[in-house]
C-alpha cells in the first residue's frame, strides 16, 4: 500500500498533462515540416543548371588567367562518340596536354525523357551562334580565344558537298582535321602528342571497322 501511494505521485510528477503533450507535437511536427522544405529547397538549388552561356563565359575568364584557350564541348549523355572523346580528354597520356592548353566547358545539350533536366539552358541559341549553321550533332567542339573570338571548330567541309562534324575523328580526313583543329589552337602541341593522338584515332577507327 506504502508503495501504491509513494510511486503514483512519483510517476504523475513526470508525465506532461494532455494539453501540453499535444502542444509538443504540433511543434515537433512543424519542425520536420522545416526541415523537409529546407532539404527540398537544397536539392531544388542542387539540380539548377548553369545556363550555357554563363558556363561559356566563366570558362573565358579561367581562361584568360591562365593564358590558355577555351574548348567548348556539346555533348549528350546518349551519345557513343561523346563517351569515346570523353575517354580521350582523360586518357593519361593526353590529358596533361589538354589541360595545358585549354579550359573545358561542357554544355549538355538534346538529352532525352527525365534526364532533360540536365541540359544546360540556352544551348541552342549558344550552339547556333558559335556554330553559324543549323546542325546539331554531338560531340560537337569549338575552339574560343579568352576574349570570345572564335578560332576553330570540328565541323567542316566533308568528302564531297555535306558538311561534317568531327567532334571525334572517324575518316583519315577527320582524324587529320581534329589534328589541325588542335595544333592551330593550342599554344604548346609537341609533335609527339600529335603523332600518338593520330594513332589513337587510327586504332579507335580500326576497332570500329573490326
Amino acid at each position: 500500500m506504502f508503495f501504491a501511494n509513494f510511486a503514483t505521485p512519483i510517476f504523475a510528477s513526470h508525465s506532461f498533462p494532455r494539453r501540453e503533450r499535444f502542444g509538443l507535437l504540433i511543434e515537433g511536427e512543424i519542425l520536420l515540416v522545416v526541415a523537409a522544405v529546407a532539404v527540398l529547397s537544397n536539392v531544388t538549388e542542387f539540380r539548377i543548371r548553369h545556363s550555357a552561356s554563363e558556363v561559356v563565359q566563366t570558362a573565358e575568364r579561367t581562361a584568360l588567367a591562365q593564358n590558355k584557350n577555351v574548348l567548348v564541348y556539346f555533348h549528350a549523355s546518349w551519345c557513343p562518340w561523346c563517351v569515346r572523346f570523353e575517354k580521350l580528354w582523360n586518357d593519361p597520356k593526353f590529358n596533361p596536354t589538354f589541360q595545358e592548353n585549354y579550359v573545358l566547358a561542357e554544355i549538355d545539350i538534346r538529352e532525352r525523357d527525365e534526364l532533360r533536366k540536365n541540359e544546360n539552358p540556352g544551348w541552342e541559341k549558344e550552339m547556333s551562334d558559335l556554330r553559324g549553321a543549323p546542325e546539331r550533332d554531338v560531340p560537337y567542339l569549338v575552339v574560343l580565344a579568352p576574349d570570345g573570338k572564335k578560332l576553330g571548330d570540328s565541323y567542316r567541309p566533308a568528302e564531297g558537298r555535306i558538311p561534317g562534324n568531327a567532334g571525334f575523328p572517324r575518316t583519315s580526313q577527320e582524324i587529320e582535321a581534329f589534328l589541325d583543329l588542335i595544333g592551330k589552337t593550342s599554344h604548346h602541341l609537341p609533335d609527339l602528342s600529335r603523332y600518338e593522338l593520330k594513332a589513337y584515332f587510327e586504332l579507335s577507327r580500326l576497332k570500329a571497322h573490326s
